[in-house]
């Protein structure tokens, strides 16, 4: 076996797993600062507004509930 080539297989591989990492490092660095800029720049308008429960959406209607159940009774 020739000792060359395997100690140039070897340098390569560790080159081009050293140029994936940097690269998905740069990649992580670039999408944090694209988030930052955009959370920035254009905030989020839900966190501004306070969201209120209408009072007819906890009770349901009674044509649902009579709805409901009749399905149910036909499927027994």
């Amino acid at each position: 076996m020739d000792t060359t080539a395997l100690m140039q297989s070897l340098v390569l591989m560790l080159v081009g797993m050293l140029v994936v990492f940097i690269f998905m490092g740069l990649l992580i660095v670039v999408v944090k600062l694209f988030l930052f800029m955009a959370f920035r720049f254009f905030p989020d308008a839900e966190d501004k507004k306070t969201v209120s429960v209408a009072p007819n959406s906890v009770n349901p209607d009674e044509n649902v509930v009579a709805a409901i159940a009749s399905v149910l009774m036909e499927k027994k």
